[in-house]
């Protein structure tokens, strides 16, 4: 498949935009393409590191759909995101809240988040978020959808 992985941070206004494409092309692509969620928290953003080490546990406990949902909630009130918010929005996808705060307290994840940090550090691309890499193609920003489908049906194998 089409590797498409996202670089965003979830206090980011642009990121949230990128949301409804992300879904689009998942639905359009199917099988044939592949998300990868990475990790870009900025420095600026006063609640997006936890924010990440939060979806991070809410993975570990809830598995990939439960990410997805935390991760839709997550930007949904991207004005809430404090450690009650977290814990909250943890519940509503069947994670417990309190393995998510000790998860939090004792930074579990945060070396996994700050390996993505580098990793987008590493592509020497003018960081930005939400940042896209399409099997190592950069798009950097909230594109329009139609730029994304190019780039994926570029990608694929001609049909037979």
């Amino acid at each position: 498949p089409v590797v498409l992985q996202v670089f965003s941070d979830f206090e980011c206004g642009f990121c949230a935009r990128l949301r409804p494409t992300l879904e689009a092309l998942r639905e359009r692509f199917g099988e044939q393409l592949r998300v990868v969620w990475r990790d870009l928290p900025l420095e600026r953003h006063a609640n997006a590191l936890r924010a990440a080490e939060a979806a991070r546990e809410v993975r570990a406990q809830r598995g990939d759909a439960g990410f997805w949902r935390f991760h839709d909630i997550l930007f949904a009130h991207q004005d809430a995101l404090e450690l009650d918010d977290l814990a909250r929005y943890a519940a509503e996808v069947g994670a417990d809240p309190r393995r998510l705060r000790a998860a939090l307290d004792d930074h579990r994840h945060e070396a996994v988040v700050r390996a993505d940090i580098a990793a987008a550090q590493a592509t020497g691309i003018r960081l930005g978020t939400p940042m896209t890499l399409i099997n190592g193609h950069a798009l950097v920003g909230a594109r329009p959808l139609e730029e994304f489908v190019q780039r994926v049906q570029s990608l694929l194998p001609p049909p037979p």
